[in-house]
């Protein structure tokens, strides 16, 4: 399992097991539904599908994921909080502090005119190094709060309930036959 627990990419992550724990159609069909990105930054390390509208809220999703230069991918996410859609997308190795600055970033960006997107950053090990950065560093107020704590906690009791979520929510973003009035993609 580690290879797809620590995969390097989004693909490897739902392909390497032998035993995929998500509808493998449902994840083929939305990967080939994905359409190339209005923008990049941080040379393709950023990918940006959709970008920010005034009138919409967002969620800017951190995962640390080890942090630094040999370590593992870190990922941002940037999702319509009305539609679930994905704006963006970063998936680069970077320390904590620089994760936190892009974090801030993305959320003053996508948080509209005198607003900021609510970040939510996972707790867990360098997550925290995150948060305190996001709150000494870049004074960012709008940060996700679990319990009256800050940033959320993955665990072995919570993350089977976030796997068996994902894969309903892959099953019914089916682009084809009863599942026709969810727009497509992007769903990477």
């Amino acid at each position: 399992m580690r290879t797809q627990e620590f995969a390097e990419d989004a693909e490897l992550c739902f392909r390497t097991s032998g035993e995929c724990c998500f509808d493998v159609e449902a994840v083929e069909q939305c990967l080939a539904a994905v359409k190339e990105p209005v923008e990049t930054r941080r040379d393709g390390a950023l990918r940006i599908w959709l970008p920010p509208l005034t009138s919409r809220e967002y969620l800017v999703a951190v995962d640390p994921a080890g942090g630094g230069p040999d370590g593992d991918y870190a990922a941002v996410q940037v999702i319509d909080l009305a539609t679930g859609m994905q704006c963006a997308e970063l998936q680069q190795r970077l320390g904590t502090l620089e994760l936190a600055r892009i974090a801030a970033s993305l959320g003053r960006e996508y948080g509209g005119s005198g607003s900021w997107a609510l970040v939510a950053v996972e707790r867990n090990n360098h997550g925290s190094g995150v948060l305190a950065y996001l709150d000494a560093v870049e004074r960012y107020a709008g940060v996700y709060q679990q319990a009256g704590v800050a940033g959320w906690l993955t665990s072995a009791g919570s993350k089977p309930a976030m796997i068996s979520r994902m894969g309903a929510l892959l099953a019914s973003r089916l682009p084809e036959s009863r599942h026709r009035s969810i727009p497509p993609g992007p769903y990477p």
